[in-house]
């Protein structure tokens, strides 16, 4: 039995998961041009998916198009930067205090089972298992808060977070007070203290923010 041809919505969307997995590994970097019929080369496909995705890439701020040159990941400033977790901070300080009302005791403990893994890739210096792991932390959050139109807000920026995450911890090393900040946020949740957990992450991001802000306009990219 042979197996099926992907379909032509497949094919797209195969390519635009790949193409942004590479930028937020920063596999591909920004300032850098590529061509449609090289990209499509490379991920041996045809052009007309890959066109497909790189205009959603476009519409979420992973990529500018450039006419008759080609295509560049896009560089973001500081500004952008601290808009982006402006966002995260009031959705996800909502989702928190959510969590804390609804979570259901395995979800709980699925939450503790991923601050878990983030110390584990703490302690290992593995800077990939950590990036995962803290993706997961805030990933089931959105999950347990069981608002939908939260986690579809989220979807639009979660990209663009988890790609300056990836910089900041190549630039700055394995974060450990974010560890430590997760796992207060997870106790407050397993403990229904929900505005508490909520004003815990939104300090979480408050920081964070700073610090990435202030990172990037040391390094002047990114």
């Amino acid at each position: 039995m042979t197996d099926r041809p992907m379909s032509h919505e497949s094919l797209t969307q195969k390519a635009y998961e790949e193409l942004k997995f590479r930028i937020i590994r920063m596999e591909l970097h920004s300032g850098v041009l590529m061509t449609e019929s090289g990209i499509a080369e490379d991920l041996g496909m045809g052009r007309t998916p890959v066109r497909e995705a790189i205009q959603k890439l476009k519409h979420e701020g992973f990529v500018k198009v450039i006419p008759r040159k080609g295509v560049m990941v896009s560089s973001l400033s500081a500004d952008e930067v601290r808009s982006i977790y402006e966002m995260a901070d009031g959705l996800e300080g909502m989702a928190t205090r959510l969590a804390a009302e609804r979570a259901s005791q395995n979800e709980i403990n699925e939450l503790n089972s991923i601050v878990y893994e983030m110390k584990r890739a703490l302690a290992a210096n593995d800077m990939q298992a950590w990036v995962q792991a803290d993706d997961a932390f805030h990933a089931q959050i959105l999950k347990i808060s069981g608002n939908s139109y939260i986690t579809e807000a989220m979807e639009l920026i979660e990209g663009l977070v988890s790609r300056v995450r990836m910089i900041v911890v190549q630039v700055k090393g394995l974060p450990g007070k974010s560890t430590n900040e997760h796992e207060q946020i997870a106790r407050m949740i397993s403990e229904r203290r929900g505005n508490d957990a909520r004003d815990a992450i939104q300090r979480h991001h408050q920081r964070v923010r700073e610090d990435i802000v202030a990172t990037i306009q040391r390094l002047k990219w990114i």
